[in-house]
């Protein structure tokens, strides 16, 4: 019995066409507008969009509040109390100073 050689040339566009498509495989991850970008622009954008869900609701709680000032008489003398240590006519602010 013969034994058959690898024959390079017989085998030669099977071959090439591994390596091509390896190499286009490659180029689209490595490439400017390849995988390797969407993964660190889709990053970006979970951390855009993360970021917009807490302002989100800051930007609600600062709507309450401004709501709140303009209607609510209590929650101004809250706040008046609290913030600014205002008192009312003959009350009488006690600081106890802690050690």
């Amino acid at each position: 019995m013969k034994e058959k050689k690898f024959n390079f040339k017989e085998k030669k566009w099977p071959f090439i066409s591994i390596i091509l498509i390896l190499l286009f495989i490659l180029w689209h991850i490595i490439s400017p507008n390849g995988a390797l970008k969407y993964y660190f622009i889709r990053e970006q954008l979970d951390e855009s969009l993360a970021k917009n869900e807490i302002l989100e609701k800051e930007n609600n709680a600062l709507r309450e509040d401004i709501n709140k000032l303009k209607n609510d008489p209590l929650y101004i003398e809250k706040i008046a109390r609290e913030k600014y240590g205002m008192i009312k006519k003959n009350e009488i602010l006690y600081k106890i100073k802690k050690k």
